[in-house]
């Protein structure tokens, strides 16, 4: 059974308390479009590739789909193909997971942030949109450094010194002078 949108529809956001505010709305002809499209990358094999081979078949026919249907590719739409889904996809790239096809899925989730990053640096996504796809989907994170330096120094010069300075600390004197 094939469900096509008839009218726009509304996509609202959460109110949170407050009233709602229409989001923008589902233009039917893309919104079919698209159901025609997964149902497509869905049908692309009947079940998980079995060898490299028949990975790499199965992905490149997702690419040209596509590029047929004029829609981005997406991790999602990789998963769907492959019938490996996202936390499948994650370890076989990890290794942890079908190691045959780690090479190759690693170079279609490249090819992807390839083609969101060429997105975003041409200014045709928001690059909020990209960050969330690059922490979620290709492994980067957020990272702060931060050196931390003593305030005093805290290595004597020499024994001596030490001595000198244990009688003045007991005494509550700091062995300086105003």
């Amino acid at each position: 059974m094939i469900l096509l949108a008839q009218e726009k529809t509304p996509v609202k956001r959460k109110s949170h308390g407050r009233v709602p505010q229409a989001y923008g709305t589902i233009d039917p002809e893309f919104s079919n479009k698209v159901l025609m499209f997964n149902m497509e990358v869905m049908n692309i094999r009947e079940d998980k590739p079995k060898t490299p081979e028949e990975m790499k078949d199965t992905i490149s026919t997702y690419f040209q789909l596509c590029a047929n249907y004029k829609l981005n590719p997406t991790v999602e739409g990789l998963g769907l193909a492959t019938h490996y889904y996202r936390n499948s996809l994650l370890e076989i790239e990890a290794g942890t997971f079908k190691t045959e096809f780690m090479g190759i899925v690693k170079a279609a989730k490249e090819y992807i942030k390839n083609y969101d990053a060429t997105l975003v640096a041409n200014g045709m996504i928001p690059a909020s949109v990209y960050a969330f796809r690059a922490k979620n989907f290709y492994g980067m994170k957020d990272v702060q450094e931060v050196t931390l330096a003593p305030k005093t120094d805290l290595e004597p010069e020499t024994a001596s010194e030490i001595l000198k300075e244990i009688p003045d600390q007991l005494s509550g004197e700091t062995g300086e002078t105003n």
